[in-house]
C-alpha cells in the first residue's frame, strides 16, 4: 500500500510540475506591424548630417535625429536651414527612419 501511495504521489507531482511549464514565445524576426508608426508629409528645417546613416531635422521647433538607411537621396546637396518635407516611421527600436524626403522650394 505504501508503494502505491508513493507512486501515486510521484505521478501527481510530475503532472503538477509539467502543468507549471509554459510554452516559449518564438520571435521569427518579423516586425509587428502594430509597433511601427508612420507619419506622412511633415515639414521641417534640415540641420545637417550626424553621421553617414543619420541626419538632424528640426520639426515644430524640436531637433530630431532620423535614420537614413536604405534611402536613395544625396544629403550632401542640401544646405543647412533648407526646408524639407519628409515621411518617416518609428521602428521597433524607437528610431525615426526617413522613408521619403523632398526639398521645399520657397
Amino acid at each position: 500500500m505504501r508503494r502505491v501511495s508513493l507512486l501515486l504521489l510521484v505521478t501527481l507531482l510530475i503532472f503538477t510540475l509539467a502543468g507549471c511549464g509554459g510554452t516559449a514565445v518564438e520571435n521569427d524576426g518579423k516586425i509587428d506591424s502594430n509597433s511601427v508608426q508612420s507619419v506622412e508629409g511633415v515639414m521641417g528645417q534640415y540641420v545637417g548630417q550626424i553621421d553617414s546613416n543619420s541626419v538632424e531635422i528640426i520639426i515644430d521647433g524640436e531637433p530630431k535625429a532620423f535614420r537614413t538607411d536604405g534611402l536613395d537621396f544625396d544629403f550632401t546637396a542640401l544646405q543647412s536651414d533648407e526646408w524639407v518635407e519628409i515621411s518617416y516611421i518609428e521602428n521597433q527600436y524607437e528610431q525615426l527612419e526617413i522613408k521619403a524626403i523632398e526639398l521645399i522650394n520657397n
